[in-house]
């Protein structure tokens, strides 16, 4: 008997049958996925003098510095907690949304080349280029609890909050990495713009400073609405959950957080499908 010719399929992308999110799909081509989130992380730390501990220097270094002008020179309230381990549990999530956004934003660009020759779900590329962050956050996250505990702030109980916090920090970035991806394949304005929003909500988000700050110059209303960008409550919420003595996010601003987190997770996938159809043609 002859043998059989292996199994084709046909994916067919045009004006008149859009493209919709496919789990199925996506399952299908997960080794690609963690073929590209390999590739990354090689990439990242190829020919590097000192490798992985870039992993640790970039968050110990902005530390240092944000010590030495908001603990030193302004003297920014954080009650009991040394700001160093205050600073470093905030810079620790910013750093791995900043640079989620960032790359998952660029990742159709860069890849231009495969889109252009081979057929994938698009939508692995960003999430190829978030979850190729998910060591480096999980070693400094390490790290952070490792400094908290020799400075006396062990593990308890509510470092499991550290778990539901991470999931709407990645629930938030799906979202704005599928948007970002999307839109910087059609408008280049977007490699501009995304700095420029990150740098602006880097001081409108408690990572320098605490929550309390705000709802005190914003007064109670104002200070819940914050919670419109999901950060605001993932970094309060670490802090607590980390660091003893630290407040929790109230509960109007969480559930705020998690409802704008899920209309971005929902809006961006939905986005990012409708506009895979062009991808070819603004490449």
């Amino acid at each position: 008997m002859s043998a059989q010719p292996p199994a084709t399929f046909v994916v067919e992308i045009n004006a008149d049958h859009p493209r919709t999110l496919n789990g199925r799909e996506l399952l299908q081509f997960r080794e690609l996925l963690w073929t590209l989130i390999w590739r990354d992380i090689r990439v990242r730390y190829q020919q590097t003098v000192i490798g992985v501990l870039w992993v640790f220097l970039q968050p110990l270094l902005l530390m240092l510095i944000y010590t030495l002008v908001f603990s030193v020179m302004v003297r920014v309230p954080v009650g009991d907690t040394p700001y160093p381990l205050f600073i470093l549990a905030g810079l620790v999530n910013w750093t791995f949304f900043s640079q989620g956004w960032t790359r998952a934003s660029q990742s159709i660009l860069n890849n231009a080349p495969l889109v252009l020759k081979v057929y994938f779900p698009r939508l692995i590329l960003p999430l190829a280029a978030i979850l190729s962050n998910l060591l480096d956050y999980l070693l400094t996250l390490g790290f952070t609890l490792v400094f908290a505990a020799a400075l006396g702030y062990w593990p308890g109980v509510r470092t499991l909050g550290i778990v539901a916090c991470f999931a709407l920090m990645v629930v938030q970035l799906l979202g704005l990495g599928a948007w970002g991806a999307a839109l910087t394949a059609r408008y280049r304005d977007m490699n501009l713009l995304i700095p420029l929003l990150l740098q602006t909500l880097f001081y409108l988000t408690p990572v320098i400073y605490p929550l309390e700050l705000a709802q005190d110059a914003l007064g109670a209303d104002l200070y819940n609405l914050a919670g419109l960008f999901p950060m605001t409550t993932v970094i309060s919420g670490m802090r607590w959950a980390i660091l003893e003595g630290q407040p929790p996010p109230p509960w109007p601003m969480l559930l705020l957080s998690v409802l704008s987190a899920s209309l971005l997770c929902i809006s961006g996938f939905w986005y990012f499908a409708r506009s895979e159809q062009s991808f070819m043609d603004v490449l």
